[in-house]
């Protein structure tokens, strides 16, 4: 899968797997493409498997290792003692850190069904950003966008909502 499939699998993977960034931790929730950068520069996450072109590909195991690293900044670990933890771990150790992590805080945190509401023939369905912020999409965007189109309505999202703080 590219980056962009990477990171969206990830951040679903966030939220099914219950796993929670405390308020205070300087962590962000989600794992945005500049987050993934850093993560592959301070080798926590393996280079690409391979190359199609220019582009990287990953896989399953750059996943885990992503999980793995939200999960573990869930519990205040910061990224030295971070890279420590996951050196030379394999996938299987890399599931149970983010299965452990997870498990404990979804019962703590209860992640709402996305809703769908009609209006005439259009479908919404609300996506919930952050404990704070939802966002509505029409469905048919999500059904039939690109990542890059998604992460372009992302920044275009950062900038009304910057507009609007005046």
């Amino acid at each position: 899968m590219t980056v962009d499939e990477l990171l969206a699998q990830v951040n679903r993977s966030i939220d099914a797997s219950g796993i929670q960034i405390p308020d205070g931790c300087r962590a962000a929730q989600y794992v945005d493409l500049r987050a993934f950068r850093y993560y592959r520069s301070q080798q926590l996450v393996d280079p690409p498997h391979e190359k199609r072109g220019v582009a990287g590909l990953y896989g399953d195991r750059h996943m885990w290792q992503i999980l793995a690293i939200k999960a573990l900044q869930a519990k205040w670990r910061p990224l030295p003692v971070i890279r420590k933890m996951l050196a030379d771990a394999g996938v299987k150790r890399l599931q149970g850190i983010v299965t452990q992590t997870g498990a404990k805080n979804a019962s703590v945190r209860s992640l709402p069904k996305p809703k769908q509401n009609t209006n005439g023939r259009k479908t919404w369905v609300e996506v919930r950003i952050s404990k704070d912020a939802y966002v509505m999409v029409n469905d048919g965007l999500l059904s039939r966008a690109k990542p890059s189109t998604l992460r372009a309505l992302g920044e275009q999202i950062t900038t009304s909502l910057l507009n609007a703080r005046g």
